[in-house]
């Protein structure tokens, strides 16, 4: 399972142990540095998984293969990363409604079911394979993974999303989100779980804090 060719490593230089989730700590650190390398394809499961397959290892070349693995401040970890599957980016026909196409970016119905792009683990068709297929410029800055892709929507969730067909508009689109100047509306739907006919709800969303 060790691969010196891989290796990488940090280390815990001010872990307190008082916290009562040192499990919870180390599976976060490892988290951050894989987000510095590989962005927002890194999912937390994806994290999850590496560590119970045994890519994790300390200074002993003992295995780490669970998340509430007991560390100590100073203490070395080694990352054995396993080979990265191939990126699946091949054109393929795909209904996706266009709601609104301009010189720079469009605006298109993402279906409920089909990922936005792929990534570790879902190696699926994905919104971007739809796209490859209908448009041949599409903007490069999200990487070779998410051509046009600005933002995201989750798998399940189906509604509009912004796509960029060149790096200046993808640029303009990524600043208005990051200013808030993009106003997202979020719609959810219930069937079957009220016993009246009608019923009004009125609630603020929130994020879910992750349990790790």
């Amino acid at each position: 399972m060790w691969s010196k060719n891989l290796e990488s490593f940090f280390i815990f230089n001010e872990l307190r142990t008082e916290s009562r989730s040192i499990g919870r700590i180390f599976r976060k650190s490892i988290g951050s540095i894989f987000k510095i390398s590989f962005g927002d394809e890194m999912s937390r499961a994806t994290i999850q998984k590496w560590i119970e397959c045994g890519y994790v290892c300390n200074q002993d070349r003992k295995i780490c293969d669970k998340s509430s693995w007991k560390v100590k401040a100073g203490e070395q970890y080694f990352l054995s990363i396993p080979p990265r599957p191939p990126l699946n980016l091949e054109p393929i026909p795909m209904t996706l409604p266009v709601v609104l196409e301009r010189e720079d970016y469009l605006i298109i119905h993402k279906p409920p079911g089909i990922a936005s792009h792929s990534g570790p683990g879902d190696r699926s068709p994905s919104l971007v394979n739809g796209l490859l297929h209908h448009f041949k410029e599409l903007s490069k800055v999200g990487g070779e993974a998410r051509p046009g892709i600005v933002h995201r929507l989750d798998k399940p969730t189906e509604g509009l999303m912004l796509i960029a067909k060149n790096d200046r508009a993808h640029g303009k689109l990524s600043e208005l989100f990051r200013k808030r100047e993009i106003e997202k509306n979020i719609m959810l739907g219930f069937k079957d779980i009220f016993p009246q006919r009608q019923a009004r709800l009125i609630f603020r969303l929130r994020g879910i804090q992750s349990k790790g």
